[in-house]
């Protein structure tokens, strides 16, 4: 019987025994390398598109998790009387809500998806520092799911346990700085790995989306971070400056309000201005000016400098009521191109394209709440209105996530999925949007207080935070949907094809699902921002 070592250098050392007993001509006997298979090869990857795809999972779970508490906060604030929350409590879930929405949802399925397709859309083989883009994935879920039980224990702003209050600003730190590498991960990519010819302004609008949405956040999260460090030395050390975890919660709530929270949805027009073309037929209309709309809504999501909220001064007032106006003028912009489209091309029907539409409308929806906030004379501040708006522009956020989703899946698993199925996904998660985030707007100028059981003793209050509540359970419903949708056409659905929508980007170009270096050859030069496109009409010509 023989005997198999375990030994890992058995190998190398019988490769040196050949080598001395045949000449230093002779073939060691050396097992090739296997690569990881299945478990082990997502925990190990360095593959962007498995990276990307593990993003938009882990997203999409969390998504769940924070719409249930949403839903708890809303069927709370129906009847004061019958509320079930304890007053502390709700501080901690509407926490619970914020954060994860934020920065376990929105933020990082935007930015998962960029990392599965930038580099496919600019036709490079890989992205840039891989492992980087790898721990980036690992360290915000371990932060995220770290933040989430700082904030059942009671450590959340305002938390009474001065361990679980640690250990979220630890938590959040944590998040913050994975997501940091993720966006250099993201622009290093943008800048260096472009091929010939593909200026930054014939790159695709998705990719342009995210490059300069990532750009303003490698502005603003390090504000973050430095934030949660001095809370952090200031809760372990004395809680002199900031008063410990009651100052959190004013310290922080920059970071999940607007306008910030508009930075965080801004890829959903690049996302509708990829769409439309494809689904129109249609060249990009207006191209320099979209990109300068979408590059104008990141930097008018620059939320850093609102931290102190202005603290009354007239002339920030006058800014922060400005921003808002304007924040409406890139939306406009994007639809406005759109239409083009529709008036020039001839429209196929398609479910990315709801989605895209829809996730932009939402937006606009968002965008204009934004514009009435600035106006002190209709004293919305303290009220559910700000919670409302925020809840829109997330809301959009994440119905063009599930969008881009539906429309990059059939390149990222080679599968096809229902398209029937994914229009009815993108009503109800757009209808669900609508819902819970337009209540609130009504609550607000009900005057509404925010974080606070419903205490205005209306039939219109308790009627309006039923409202809120069922569009709570429209968007669970759509996203639980969107995530079966998504596993069925992986296992079970038909092959879909290198080009299922007739693109005009280079990620239609290769093979679904693409292999390891993205391009079997390196591309070509690139002369327009719809390279593919310039291909097929080439072919037609010939």
């Amino acid at each position: 019987m023989t005997m198999t070592s375990t030994d890992p250098t058995a190998d190398v050392g019988n490769a040196a025994h050949e080598v001395a007993e045949h000449g230093a001509g002779a073939q060691p006997n050396v097992r090739p390398y296997a690569p990881p298979t299945g478990l082990a090869a997502w925990l190990t990857t360095s593959d962007h598109k498995r990276i990307g795809r593990m993003y938009a999972g882990f997203a999409l779970l969390f998504a769940l998790g924070a719409l249930v508490v949403g839903a708890l906060l809303a069927a709370d604030r129906i009847d004061d009387s019958a509320a079930f929350l304890r007053l502390h409590s709700v501080g901690q879930f509407l926490a619970l809500y914020r954060f994860v929405l934020a920065f376990g949802v929105v933020v990082p399925l935007l930015l998962g998806i960029g990392i599965a397709i930038v580099p496919l859309q600019i036709g490079a083989q890989g992205i840039a520092f891989p492992r980087a883009a790898a721990l980036s994935f690992w360290g915000w879920l371990m932060g995220t799911g770290l933040m989430i039980g700082a904030i059942a224990s009671d450590g959340g702003p305002g938390g009474v346990h001065f361990r679980a209050v640690d250990l979220f600003l630890a938590s959040l730190a944590l998040l913050v700085a994975s997501l940091i590498v993720a966006c250099i991960c993201l622009v290093t990519t943008v800048i260096t790995l472009r091929p010939p010819g593909m200026r930054l302004e014939r790159v695709p609008a998705f990719t342009w989306s995210i490059f300069v949405s990532a750009s303003v956040l490698l502005l603003s999260l390090p504000v973050l971070l430095a934030a949660v460090v001095l809370l952090a030395v200031d809760n372990r050390y004395g809680q002199i400056a900031f008063g410990g975890s009651d100052g959190i919660g004013g310290i922080l709530d920059w970071a999940v309000s607007q306008p910030q929270t508009f930075l965080y949805a801004v890829p959903a027009l690049g996302f509708l201005a990829d769409v439309v073309p494809t689904f129109t037929k249609t060249r990009l209309q207006l191209r320099p000016v979209v990109f300068v709309g979408i590059g104008l809504a990141a930097v008018l999501g620059f939320g850093a400098d609102v931290q102190s909220a202005f603290n009354g001064d007239v002339h920030h007032q006058f800014l922060y009521l400005a921003g808002g106006l304007a924040l409406v003028l890139p939306v406009l912009i994007v639809l406005g191109a759109s239409a083009l489209s529709f008036r020039q091309g001839k429209v196929t029907a398609g479910a990315p394209l709801v989605f895209a539409v829809l996730a932009a409308l939402v937006l606009l929806a968002g965008a204009a709440a934004g514009a009435l906030s600035g106006w002190r004379g209709l004293n919305l501040d303290g009220t559910v209105y700000g919670f409302g708006q925020s809840n829109l522009v997330l809301g959009a956020g994440l119905v063009a996530g599930l969008g881009a989703l539906v429309y990059w899946w059939p390149k990222l698993t080679g599968k096809a999925l229902s398209g029937g199925l994914a229009n009815l996904v993108a009503l109800l998660a757009a209808g669900g949007a609508i819902l819970l985030g337009g209540a609130d707007i009504v609550l607000g100028f009900a005057k509404q207080p925010f974080g606070e059981v419903n205490d205005l003793g209306t039939n219109l209050s308790s009627s309006f935070n039923t409202v809120s509540l069922i569009g709570y359970i429209l968007l669970f419903v759509a996203v639980l949907a969107a995530v079966e949708l998504l596993i069925m056409a992986w296992r079970k659905g038909d092959a879909a094809g290198d080009d299922p929508w007739d693109g005009q980007t280079l990620e239609w170009a290769t093979t679904s699902p693409p292999a390891d270096v993205n391009f079997p050859e390196p591309v070509g030069a690139v002369t327009s921002g719809e390279p593919l496109l310039d291909v097929k009409l080439a072919g037609k010509d010939a």
